[in-house]
């Protein structure tokens, strides 16, 4: 059964200095007006500090999770700071099934069980996590893989004693084809690496990735995914301290008419605001999210920083502000920042329609293919 879109509601809150948590109340927070099914429904988010707060991880980094079908709840580590979360909700009436899971690992490792597949292409999206130490990125970096047809994995470098608790999703779309990449990058000094996967349309395709990284420091940890063409991902960070670095990173080809819009961004220094112009997407068929790797939502790109401070300068709120632009904001604007944007404008049902920028949908294959490593 093709993916059949409902609706997509958005909103903006701003978790309050000193706050640890916060949610989002249907009826209450603007955006949020009907009840959602959680099994036919995503979550997006993406954060951005303000600066006047704790610029670490522990302050900045959120985890989201749909708690029910009328709340969303957002939790950080620590709570110096006030943060702007934008959020969406992207429901289908059918086509799309959903499982949100939290995972809590005490050592290295841990596994999940979830239901079997059922229908159309499956892939992981992360949503967050919360651990003490947040700013040892070893510690909470973690990498999902489906280690079969009922399990998730879940692998991260070192626990160093410090539980964590991962929220994500499991996706099953109807109308497209998933390719994962597993590339492994050992004791590389490189700035940029590369992963080799089956050519896809990259007007209709969607990253989303996560990773096990040897590194302590979120400039040698943190990675920019973005398509070199369509053959080849560049895994991109600031510094090129030496480390071993094994990524999941789920290609989700639309086979639908569905279609992505994709933009790299270099914002200067100084600039805390930036917008992208886009080609027109309809509003209400379309979200926009970011590509970089990591557990944190609008957590992205690339930019200099020193250890573990100054991560507000990556944290960047996304959102559609006309139908032809993409408006990003950070907190933190004092050195250069590169990061990708990615504007989805799913199909509205029915079927595969007529083919959408020149694009010959695939046979309906589905199901998971593997790139090359």
């Amino acid at each position: 059964m093709a993916a059949v879109l409902k609706t997509i509601q958005s909103g903006t809150i701003t978790m309050a200095d000193a706050a640890a948590t916060d949610t989002v109340a249907r009826g209450v927070d603007t955006g949020f007006d009907a009840s959602v099914v959680l099994a036919n429904t995503w979550v997006w988010f993406s954060v951005s500090s303000d600066g006047t707060g704790g610029t670490d991880l522990e302050n900045c980094g959120v985890m989201c999770v749909l708690t029910d079908v009328d709340t969303i709840t957002f939790t950080r580590e620590a709570s110096s700071g006030p943060l702007v979360i934008q959020w969406r909700l992207v429901e289908w009436t059918s086509g799309v099934i959903v499982q949100h899971l939290t995972t809590t690992l005490t050592g290295a490792t841990g596994t999940q069980a979830i239901a079997g597949a059922t229908t159309g292409g499956r892939f992981i999206v992360s949503l967050g996590a919360v651990c003490d130490n947040m700013n040892d990125w070893q510690r909470h970096n973690g990498m999902m893989t489906f280690d079969n047809d009922t399990q998730v994995g879940i692998t991260r470098n070192t626990s160093n004693g410090t539980d964590i608790t991962y929220s994500y999703m499991v996706i099953e779309y109807d109308g497209c084809t998933v390719q994962v990449a597993n590339p492994t990058f050992t004791t590389t000094t490189n700035t940029t690496d590369t992963a080799t996967i089956t050519a896809v349309d990259t007007g209709k395709t969607l990253l989303f990735g996560t990773v096990n990284a040897s590194l302590v420091n979120a400039d040698d940890a943190q990675y920019m995914l973005a398509f070199a063409n369509t053959t080849t991902i560049n895994f991109t960070r600031n510094t090129g301290t030496s480390g071993t670095f094994e990524f999941t990173v789920y290609v989700v080809e639309f086979d639908d008419d569905s279609v992505v819009r994709r933009n790299p961004v270099v914002t200067a220094s100084g600039t805390g605001t930036n917008n992208e112009t886009i080609t027109a997407v309809v509003l209400a068929q379309s979200a926009a999210c970011m590509s970089g790797v990591g557990p944190f939502g609008g957590f992205t790109g690339i930019t200099a920083l020193t250890g573990t401070s100054a991560i507000d300068r990556h944290f960047v709120t996304n959102e559609l502000t006309s139908t032809t632009n993409h408006r990003s904001i950070r907190g933190d604007s004092t050195t250069d920042s590169s990061y990708e944007s990615q504007v989805v404008e799913f199909q509205l049902g029915g079927g595969a329609g007529v083919p959408v920028l020149g694009h010959v949908p695939r046979g309906r294959d589905r199901g998971i293919r593997r790139g090359s490593q």
